[in-house]
């Protein structure tokens, strides 16, 4: 049985945003850059 007592560091992930589709909103003409993105 394992217990819940071990100490286990935190994992990260670390996101890289170069631009593109998913930081992209849509507009009356198209696609447009969004702000915000890390909020969503």
């Amino acid at each position: 049985m394992m217990t819940h007592e071990a100490h286990q560091p935190a994992q990260r992930v670390m996101v890289l945003y170069t631009g593109g589709t998913i930081g992209m909103q849509a507009s009356a003409n198209g696609l447009a850059p969004a702000s915000g993105f890390e909020a969503r």
